[in-house]
């Protein structure tokens, strides 16, 4: 057990902020939803309105605001520049390599959890995140600290993590929406079905915190619409949920199979592990056991449900790659 010393931590930490924030100011802004979300955060500095993202011809960018005003927040200590733009993605992709081993320690063991923050830290896709300011870094982040939070409060390990879970599920929505409520409502749903002490989730207690966890995304949207009678919140709606649900929006679309295929592309440093590791992880189900059935119903909740949206960008089942990090560790 030597080899997984503080120090080792430390080197992979080292690594990670080399990787995730070095030449980040010396690189152009990549595409046009980095630049848009660059020029919302400018424009939110220079008008006074931190409500509505608005920067010309990036419409069909349009967020909810939390990636936007963590980029103005950059701005106000760095200044205006693409280190600013890329800093709040780079740090949140740190925090989750982080995550991972501390709340992966405490679930799977330390070897694992050392692992596993390895291997997803030399993953092909994760890694990108930080160094393009896009709303998925920060969405991974909290999608992350919610599903520790949900398999501790399924395991009986206090009332703290139920806490942890509403406010990250709060600060997802306030990041994209409706990810969050797809990842977490399937996520809870299979291990409901499968997992033996079901009845601890029910310490999550939606009737009383969902309320509360969607206030400040409410109390955002009647803001925005005071603002403008009600303009941007239709456009959203109209926009961002109903023409994605019905259809590939800007023509990324694919055949069923395609996220895993992808996964598998961005993992293929492991993937010699693969196979074994995902078959782990969904027989862990019906088999019972107990670190395979949470990261099975984890992988599950994060990938499957997008093969069957017409939409395939990458960064949609990107939630995914945690569980299969912490399955290739324990491989």
């Amino acid at each position: 057990m030597a080899i997984f010393s503080k120090k080792y931590l430390y080197l992979f930490l080292l690594y990670a902020i080399v990787i995730c924030f070095v030449h980040n100011n010396s690189i152009s802004l990549w595409d046009q939803d980095e630049s848009a979300y660059a020029g919302f955060a400018k424009n939110m500095i220079e008008s006074g309105n931190w409500l509505i993202p608005d920067f010309m011809w990036s419409d069909i960018h349009r967020k909810p605001p939390l990636h936007f005003w963590n980029i103005a927040i950059s701005y106000k200590i760095f200044g205006i520049n693409e280190f600013s733009v890329r800093f709040p993605s780079a740090l949140f992709i740190i925090l989750t390599y982080l995550i991972v081993y501390f709340q992966g320690k405490t679930l799977f063991g330390e070897k694992t959890a050392f692992m596993s923050s390895i291997v997803l830290g030399t993953s092909l896709f994760v890694p990108i995140l930080a160094k393009v300011s896009v709303t998925d870094a920060t969405l991974l982040f909290f999608s992350t600290l919610c599903a520790f939070s949900i398999l501790q409060t399924l395991l009986n390990k206090g009332f703290v993590h139920v806490i942890v879970f509403w406010c990250s599920f709060a600060m997802a929505l306030l990041t994209k929406g409706p990810p969050i409520i797809i990842f977490c409502s399937v996520f809870i749903f299979i291990l409901f079905i499968f997992h033996p002490a079901r009845k601890n989730l029910i310490k999550l207690h939606p009737w009383f915190f969902l309320p509360l966890a969607i206030a400040p995304l409410y109390t955002w949207g009647y803001l925005t619409t005071e603002n403008d009678n009600g303009a941007f919140i239709k456009w959203m709606i109209d926009w961002y949920i109903l023409k994605r649900i019905g259809g590939s929006v800007l023509g990324q679309t694919g055949p069923p199979g395609t996220h895993l295929l992808l996964i598998t592309a961005f993992f293929i440093p492991y993937l010699m592990f693969l196979p074994s590791s995902i078959w782990n992880g969904i027989r862990g189900l019906w088999k019972r056991e107990p670190d395979n059935i949470l990261l099975g119903s984890w992988f599950i909740a994060g990938w499957l449900i997008y093969e069957f949206s017409p939409s395939k960008l990458p960064a949609y089942s990107v939630v995914a790659h945690i569980p299969l990090a912490i399955l290739i560790g324990k491989t």
